[in-house]
């Protein structure tokens, strides 16, 4: 019995799902790999801005930072939202 070209199915090495990459062996293990590597990016600046600083200043400045960062953060998922 011969296979149509039509009935075959085509399989890719990995997918994009929901903004993160899955593999082929339903692992997203090279995507949070990439996102590790994207934080550091990210956090490396700030890091080095706040090298000098005292340590009550870096904690007030670091407080700062992440309740930015979560405002940003709710504000692109609510425009996934709505």
């Amino acid at each position: 019995m011969e296979a149509d070209a039509e009935s075959c199915s085509n399989y890719v090495n990995q997918f994009k799902y929901l903004g993160h990459i899955v593999m082929y062996g339903m692992t997203d293990d090279e995507d949070i790999e990439r996102e590790i590597k994207n934080m550091f990016i990210r956090t490396n600046p700030v890091t080095r801005n706040l090298k000098g600083l005292p340590s009550q200043s870096k904690l007030l400045n670091l407080n700062h930072i992440v309740f930015v960062f979560t405002i940003q953060l709710h504000g692109k998922l609510l425009k996934l939202v709505l």
